[in-house]
């Protein structure tokens, strides 16, 4: 019974029409539609329909796909297959083998409908005993797995429920058909891990054995869940490491080594761990991995440099965290050194990573530390953005683009410079506009808080003015607040209670944090700040600690004061 994928119907009711690939009936391949005349005239008359002659027909409907027909071509092919049936001509595994390529070639025209007609084409060949052959199942498993760019969790579970299919319909798979599954796990949140064991689990007992791509895989997955699971997936990579140096017919490469210190770098940054231990045992695994005679390449010192600027980017308080800051730019430049001792040049990461390093220098304000004794020996203040435009030079020389990370760390260098931040951090907002990329709300957000910082009403009215010329799609939360944030401290309080509504008309809801601006920007009129407190826990917004003070205790602190001009 292969009336489910009756030519022009779609599949459990889902209709043809809505396919995203369109409708391409109009749409017609001379060579195809001549067969196809021949074929039905073939029938019509009587004559017997041989299984060769319909398979050179499949065979122009999956090309037909492959020309861009998309799902015309596939329809093509089922009204052959129901044909044959009329006919009474058996399909083969080619006759199947080539429709399911014309379902995966749909499929990646964008057809969902391909896919769920090629599920229901293996689901009909299992079911009568034909196997389709192990090149189309893997295309198919890929294909699967790419299918649902936005809900990867349900494309992977719709493929390893096909994979579980074919192994009890006893269709033989090979270690590539695993090795998309387990690549495929890296993309699966917080149950990657576990869904890969499981993966090589299948593997063991389909005696199918692993290879140098399936490990690496499997540690690709565990760095991948570093950044929340911390200590567990670096073990479980490490773990995996050791098991490739002990097979004796698999080597660890450069890949296994670098997935190992992304899991560390990713590991540093997740909540609760202990950052530097992390980045020193990064450090300990490329060490190991010269060691082993397997020497670093520029993605392994892209992976080290960007862990250590993603933990300096953790970084707030710039009295507290200056000597961690200091240690990790000293440890940065020296692996900086060293790649470039090697002959290795950095690209696009490598430098964005130094960028974020100069930024967050600039934001604690660290000054230039003397290398002989960094901890004890502070040196003269520094232009980190100075030094930041001298990367970028080096970038430009070497024919490397900067993207919007280059450009945010840049901004963030600039407009954290003390007394010229704001002026700073304008100049490199517009360099940015000026290369054609559209700043984001990070980048706008530093300058707004850099003009607040400043203080002025010229700078102010400047951050207004970008403000208000920027992209409403680059307006967030944080961009309104630091607006908000810099027209009270000039006492455009009015303006500034104007934004909180235009914030909401712009599909941006305020938050405790924008109210609490709102509250500090007039908190000169008691009856404003009641009245502003009133309408944030109307709209289900519950106080805290500063909110409370600024509602109660703060009026509590007025009223107590005496007025102006009178005796205490």
């Amino acid at each position: 019974n292969f009336s489910r994928v009756k030519a022009g119907d779609g599949v459990d009711g889902q209709e043809d029409k809505q396919d995203p690939s369109g409708d391409l009936s109009g749409w017609r391949d001379g060579e195809l539609e001549s067969e196809m005349a021949v074929l039905e005239q073939t029938v019509a008359d009587g004559y017997v329909l041989s299984l060769a002659r319909c398979n050179v027909g499949m065979l122009l409907c999956c090309k037909a796909v492959y020309k861009g027909l998309g799902m015309t071509g596939v329809r093509r092919g089922l009204s052959l297959l129901s044909l044959m049936a009329t006919a009474g001509v058996t399909p083969n595994q080619r006759t199947y083998d080539l429709l399911l390529d014309g379902c995966v070639g749909a499929a990646s025209q964008g057809s969902a409908v391909g896919l769920q007609h090629a599920e229901t084409i293996v689901d009909h060949m299992c079911a009568v005993g034909v196997r389709p052959s192990l090149v189309v199942v893997n295309q198919l498993i890929k294909a699967m797995l790419k299918g649902d760019a936005i809900q990867p969790n349900a494309a992977f579970d719709r493929t390893l429920e096909l994979v579980r299919k074919l192994h009890a319909a006893k269709v033989p798979l090979d270690v590539y058909s695993y090795n998309s599954l387990v690549s495929s796990c890296a993309l699966q949140e917080r149950r990657g891990v576990q869904l890969a064991l499981g993966v090589l689990e299948l593997m063991r007992v389909n005696e199918v054995e692993p290879d140098i791509v399936t490990y690496n895989a499997l540690i690709n997955t565990c760095a991948k869940s570093a950044g929340h699971a911390g200590a567990p997936a670096v073990e479980q990579a490490e773990r995996v490491l050791w098991l490739i140096r002990s097979h004796p017919k698999l080597t660890p490469s450069v890949i296994s080594y670098n997935a190992v210190m992304h899991a560390c770098a990713r590991a540093a940054c997740a909540k609760g761990e202990d950052s530097m231990a992390w980045l020193d045992e990064m450090l300990r695994v490329k060490e190991r991995m010269v060691a082993d005679g397997i020497p670093a390449d520029v993605r392994s010192y892209s992976t080290m440099l960007h862990g250590m600027s993603k933990v300096m980017a953790k970084c707030a308080t710039p009295r507290r965290d200056a000597p961690l800051v200091a240690r990790l730019l000293a440890s940065g430049l020296q692996l900086v050194g060293h790649m470039e001792a090697e002959g290795l040049k950095p690209n696009t990461i490598t430098y964005n990573a130094v960028l974020e390093m100069y930024a967050k220098s600039a934001a604690v304000g660290l000054p230039r530390l003397e290398p002989a004794h960094a901890h004890e020996r502070r040196g003269p203040p520094v232009d980190w953005y100075g030094e930041a435009l001298a990367v970028v030079s080096k970038m430009e020389e070497r024919g490397l683009r900067l993207n919007e990370a280059s450009y945010s760390a840049l901004v963030e260098a600039a407009s954290s410079t003390p007394g010229t931040g704001f002026d700073r951090g304008t100049e490199a907002l517009k360099r940015m506009m000026r290369d054609g990329l559209q700043p984001g709300p990070v980048a706008y957000n530093l300058v707004l808080g850099a003009a607040r910082r400043d203080g002025t009403p010229r700078a102010v009215e400047a951050a207004l003015h970008i403000f208000l010329s920027s992209d409403a799609r680059a307006r967030s939360k944080h961009t309104y607040t630091s607006m908000m944030a810099a027209l009270s401290c000039v006492g455009r309080w009015k303006e500034a209670l104007l934004l909180l509504d235009s914030a909401r008309r712009g599909g941006v809801y305020p938050d405790r944090v924008m109210y609490s601006v709102c509250m500090e920007a007039v908190e000169h009129d008691g009856e404003a700040v009641k009245a502003i407190h009133a309408r944030m826990l109307a709209e289900g917004i519950v106080d805290d600690a500063h909110t409370l003070f600024q509602r109660y205790g703060r009026m509590r602190s007025s009223a107590a004061s005496p007025a102006p001009g009178t005796a205490p």
